[in-house]
């Protein structure tokens, strides 16, 4: 049999004669395998791993591949190709440089053989080679063990050394080893691997033992198909894109999502009336801080009809509750319901304040305002990020939409706003007649859909698809409203016009017109306040309900109680994060210079008391200036980072002393900065950096000041800096609100080892036509769902967590200041997208 091996010019007798080269073992005749240039061609053998064919053209690789005529999820259950990463651990730098070693004395090895075999000196290109071919054979080790069958074939994808910027340098293992694809024989191999290697550590072939790999992080990806331009049908069409199409056009897949176009022919249903843009871009930006963000009030879980199961989407109501279980509005704001004892009484619609339009003592509530009135009102809230009033703006402004031939709707009175993350929908239903009067309204924010509207019209059945774009208004009247039903399909992305749409998370916006029960029916009274935020005003028979409810509750915080927004979205996130915080943030040492210039200008043996350290990045700087300091945070992982704990090695931030005892070491301890474990002017400084945009009430904020006051004796001073909502417009991040969830990127090989539950059902998808089928999850949706309140990004393989933050306005950190005793106010001011204070202690 014939080897062809390019790059190295090597003949088969050489390999005959230097079996060492590619193997521990001597190499038999029956053990050889063609290796040809294509990918079908490439085989393996687990007990000989031979050198590759370096492809003239080899494939290229996408995760998570999405196109016209397939989805991810159908790729998902189709694939043989695996990517790969965390083969060298970012945890133990100690181990990692200790594998380096070890693979460049058997690239040494392998170089001496190579040449006293050819008798010539190798190339900088054919080094790079020999290093590439390493490290596929201890890949192809590795994953061999897991492959079903006699014949175990897999194939092996590095990063491309031919990269004409490492074309003349040596590639270190680190670019060779951060990521690979791999290539089964078969979907079973990959979902096995799937299975066995997910977040394992696994012993590296070819080395010693206690070797081994980094937590492993496994993904599904896709070849990137190349078609050969000249390879064309008569009417020039490419032929083998022509007939992959055709091979996927089976009916009731699930990737498919039936096109708009489809039904063009269909009369759009009277009624209807589609107004695109009627919300901006910025006003949508302001509205999803707001009605997604800490302040929103979602409503306590609601049964369905039927009572058996609750309703999976996250929903609020305002003015009036729709009973889900009923499938009517709850009339009586005082009764006893399923969502526990003033069941009905949910947040009131946010109303405008007149009395900030016109300020005149005279002025009735009930007056109405002008047009021009109500768009500077929201101009100016638009302007100052004030997301309640916005939100009352856009209502009013819906009242008043004129949908043709003097058709408004000025007495909406309630409103429903629903959570669709990607993938999910909404049954097909009509709104209960006898609950609502005519004219439904749907605002569609953050994301379009496709909805679909069916009737019977005389024995035939009806159908129209039409797309919602983001920010456009829907209004549902007359035969629309009452005689078409009109539902979601559960499914990832949406075909409008041949263009392929992938859905985000969309929230929905549902304003209707509650009636009574009279003969004949009326508009219920409106229930709305210009009282901000929006609050539930019930007590729920579900605990966490109730924690939720308290949280929203101002008038009886205790500033020490930690709320279940911080635990959820600060706590519980940073314990989840720190090795990724560290491992990206940290560790570039970035220091905000204020604060750097704090520390330097203290005396020398000062006591300095961290506040909120983190993974201790300020320290070093405190040590330089002579300082103790004393690092304290609510995180211990964050916490043991700073020691490092989770990271291996020496921190490359630490300032080595020829002191010894407490100051070589960093003095850390988990506390509270509601509650320092400080005794009263115990410390001469303190620095409170990065910690109060994340206390999610002023008298939490007050409180923290206060504890800064009481550790620091007098004289002393403190500088505490937190993020501001004012940003520099060049900076890529601007804030459309004051208190909002800001979304963080996690790595899953940085998070803790997750696995599936074996009894977990697999989510459904239904197609166009009714069909049904199951849905495998990804590694980041699996992550995700182990963290609450976590997200996922299908696309990149990412969990996304929330974070809790409130960025404050020009002039709000001393305002906060002023109402603290005993702290004088040296200097205010700005630094890079942060505002700061420093004070001085004075106590009488």
């Amino acid at each position: 049999m014939v080897i062809f091996f390019k790059a190295y010019k090597i003949t088969p007798s050489d390999i005959f004669q230097n079996s060492q080269l590619y193997s521990s073992k001597p190499l038999q005749s029956h053990q050889l395998v063609v290796i040809g240039n294509k990918k079908d061609d490439c085989d393996d053998n687990a007990t000989v791993p031979l050198p590759r064919w370096n492809y003239a053209s080899p494939p290229k690789f996408r995760r998570f591949l999405i196109d016209p005529s397939s989805t991810q999820d159908e790729q998902i259950q189709s694939t043989r190709f695996v990517y790969i990463t965390n083969i060298l651990s970012p945890k133990d730098q100690q181990q990692q440089e200790k594998i380096e070693k070890t693979l460049d004395n058997i690239l040494l090895q392998r170089k001496d053989i190579f040449t006293k075999t050819k008798n010539s000196t190798l190339s900088l290109e054919g080094y790079n080679l020999i290093a590439n071919d390493l490290v596929k054979d201890m890949i192809r080790n590795l994953i061999c063990p897991y492959l079903s069958g006699e014949f175990k074939k897999v194939e092996v994808w590095l990063p491309n050394i031919s990269n004409k910027k490492r074309k003349d340098k040596m590639i270190s293992w680190k670019i060779l080893l951060q990521y690979i694809y791999v290539g089964f024989r078969s979907v079973k191999d990959t979902q096995v691997l799937m299975e066995n290697l997910q977040g394992s550590q696994v012993q590296l072939p070819l080395l010693e033992k206690g070797l081994v790999t980094g937590d492993l992080f496994l993904d599904w990806a896709d070849v990137t198909h190349r078609y050969n331009r000249d390879n064309t049908d008569d009417d020039g069409k490419n032929s083998k894109y022509n007939a992959r199409k055709k091979k996927s056009n089976v009916k009731g897949e699930s990737s498919r999502s039936e096109c708009t176009s489809t039904t063009s022919h269909v009369e759009i249903p009277k009624g209807l009336v589609l107004i695109e843009d009627f919300v901006s871009q910025k006003e949508e930006d302001i509205l999803m801080a707001v009605l997604t963000g800490p302040q929103a009030p979602w409503a306590p879980s609601q049964k369905r009809m039927g009572g058996t199961e609750q309703v999976k989407r996250r929903v609020q109501h305002y003015g009036y509750v729709f009973d889900y279980a009923t499938a009517d509005v709850i009339r009586d704001r005082t009764i006893k319901t399923q969502i526990g004892s003033n069941g009905g009484a949910c947040p009131p619609i946010p109303a405008i304040d007149v009395h900030k339009i016109n300020d005149t003592s005279d002025l009735n509530e009930n007056e109405k305002i002008t047009n021009e009135q109500l768009k500077t009102f929201l101009d100016t809230a638009v302007k100052e990020l004030n997301g309640w009033e916005v939100f009352a703006a856009i209502v009013e402004k819906t009242r008043r939409t004129d949908f043709g031939d003097s058709l408004t709707f000025p007495n909406l009175n309630q409103i429903t706003l629903n959570e669709y993350p990607p993938g999910q929908g909404i049954g097909s239903h009509v709104d209960t007649p006898s609950a609502f009067s005519d004219g439904l309204i749907s605002i569609s924010l953050n994301s379009g859909c496709v909805m679909e509207f069916r009737r019977q019209n005389e024995g035939q059945k009806e159908r129209k698809l039409i797309y919602l774009p983001p920010r456009s208004l829907l209004l549902m009247s007359g035969p629309a409203r009452y005689e078409w039903e009109h539902m979601i399909v559960n499914r990832r992305t949406d075909t409008v016009d041949g263009v392929v749409i992938p859905r985000k998370l969309r929230v929905s916006l549902t304003l209707r017109t509650a009636i009574d029960l009279g003969d004949p029916p009326k508009p219920l009274q409106r229930v709305e306040s210009h009282s901000y935020p929006p609050r539930w005003n019930i007590s729920s028979t579900n605990k966490e309900d109730e924690a939720n409810r308290n949280d929203q509750s101002s008038s009886s915080i205790n500033a020490k109680k930690t709320p279940e927004c911080e635990k959820q979205h600060v706590h519980a996130f940073y314990d989840a994060v720190a090795q990724q915080w560290h491992h990206t943030r940290s560790k570039r040492g970035v220091l905000w210079p204020g604060a750097t210039k704090f520390l330097e200008a203290l005396p020398q043996g000062s006591i300095v008391a961290d506040v909120g350290c983190g993974d201790g990045k300020y320290f070093a700087a405190g040590w330089m200036s002579g300082c103790f300091v004393l690092g304290s945070d609510i995180s211990l992982p964050l916490l043991q980072t700073a020691l490092g704990g989770t990271d291996g090695g020496a921190d490359p931030r630490q300032v080595q002393y020829d002191q010894s005892g407490a100051s070589a070491r960093p003095a850390v301890l988990v506390a509270d900065c509601m509650n320092l474990p400080f005794l009263q002017n115990s410390c001469d400084a303190a620095i409170c950096i990065a910690v109060m945009h994340h206390l999610s009430s002023e008298e939490r904020r007050l409180q923290c000041l206060l504890e800064l006051k009481r550790v620091v004796k007098n004289e002393g001073k403190i500088m505490v800096q937190a993020w501001a909502l004012e940003q520099d417009k060049k900076n890529k991040r601007q804030f459309a609100g004051t208190d909002i969830f800001v979304p963080f990127n996690a790595q899953p090989k940085y998070l803790n080892k997750v696995t599936q539950p074996k009894n977990e059902k697999e989510p459904i998808q239904e197609s166009n036509d009714g069909e049904h089928s199951k849905v495998p999850k990804s590694a980041a949706e699996v992550y995700s769902n182990a963290y609450e309140g976590a997200d996922f990004d299908e696309t990149k393989g990412l969990v996304v967590f929330k974070r809790y933050c409130h960025l404050y306005r020009y002039g709000e950190l001393e305002y906060l200041v002023n109402q603290v005793d005993g702290l004088n106010m040296i200097e205010a001011g700005y630094e890079s997208g942060n505002h700061y204070v420093l004070l001085q202690v004075t106590k009488s």
